[in-house]
């Protein structure tokens, strides 16, 4: 078995040569800073465990922090699918709040409160 990097834009991969056919292993992907700093929305994303996910920078790195047990659930399978992809604040959003739900990571009360403010946090940000 070897194991070689190949670079595909905008994508860092490894492909894994098993027997007869090569498995292509992501193992990083590049965002420009101005896409990881786009704010989740409509709302930031309040977790039980990491505090406030307000960015997409901060999704992504609540996700790439995530145990493998957890990483590997099929309800976050499609948050880092879309992550891949570079898609949209909203979009991703919606998605990581849905594993966060079924995670039983998101912090309700918290998200409840900044929905009746408007969004933002505390301070209506």
């Amino acid at each position: 078995m070897q194991l070689w990097p190949l670079a595909v834009a905008p994508f860092v991969v490894k492909v894994l040569v098993r027997a007869t056919f090569p498995l292509l292993l992501v193992t990083q992907v590049v965002f420009s800073p101005q896409h990881l700093a786009e704010r989740l929305t409509p709302y930031p994303l309040p977790t039980k465990d990491r505090g406030v996910l307000r960015t997409i920078g901060d999704a992504r790195a609540y996700m790439l922090a995530l145990s493998k047990e957890r990483e590997w659930l099929d309800h976050w399978k499609p948050a880092y699918r879309l992550l891949v992809v570079g898609a949209g604040a909203a979009e991703l959003t919606q998605q990581v709040q849905l594993a966060l739900s079924r995670d039983g990571q998101l912090d309700v009360e918290a998200f409840e409160h900044m929905r009746a403010l408007g969004g933002g946090d505390e301070t209506g940000n």
